[in-house]
């Protein structure tokens, strides 16, 4: 329910709603503790986005390193050690890769399934725009390029290897095997996987 709904029902301001509503947050968040946090994730868009994070540790406005400077502050005041920190799952803004260099400097850097695929389908239009250039005739075929079967078994199998992976080690194997794989697999093919090839 929004705030303006819930300011009507005893019939006050929406601006004493919000100021109830910073009170009880801001003393929820004194008591927090983040002694056991070994994990994180990054991500700028959520809140439009209406994600649902495991556990909320910190929200604010701005993609910046100093968006990372000020969760590690907070992590660091609710008792976790920010340095220690094991794993940061995150968009790919180079600002949050500073970010986390800096400011969280033993951190594992994970970036997360959505923007790899998205990464995969930035590369699948950039050959299409190749292939317009030389050939005019292939206009407007974006969408085509995007669900035609090379490109979805390429995007299907690094989504697989997300969910396969049981080690570091083993996830940077296959995806050094679906790279090579990826890159030789001619427009049409239906046979081979990445993880196997």
């Amino acid at each position: 329910m929004a705030v303006s709904q819930v300011a009507q029902l005893p019939g006050v301001s929406d601006r004493r709603v919000w100021r109830t509503l910073d009170h009880y947050v801001d003393q929820a968040h004194a008591q927090e503790d983040f002694s056991t946090v070994t994990s994180a994730g990054l991500d700028e868009t959520a809140s439009r986005r209406g994600r649902n994070a495991q556990r909320a540790l910190y929200a604010c406005e701005g993609r910046k390193a100093r968006v990372v400077a000020q969760f590690a502050d907070v992590l660091e005041a609710h008792g976790a050690c920010a340095g220690n920190s094991c794993a940061v799952c995150m968009d790919m803004p180079a600002s949050y890769q500073a970010g986390v260099c800096e400011h969280l400097p033993w951190a594992a850097i994970t970036f997360d399934e959505f923007h790899a695929i998205q990464l995969v389908n930035r590369a699948i239009d950039a050959v299409r725009r190749q292939e317009v250039k030389r050939a005019p005739e292939r206009r407007r075929t974006r969408y085509i390029w995007l669900k035609d079967k090379h490109a979805w078994r390429i995007q299907k199998t690094l989504r697989e290897l997300f969910h396969s992976a049981q080690s570091a080690a083993q996830a940077e194997l296959l995806l050094d095997r679906w790279y090579s794989w990826a890159r030789r697999l001619p427009p049409g093919a239906d046979q081979g996987g990445g993880q196997d090839a």
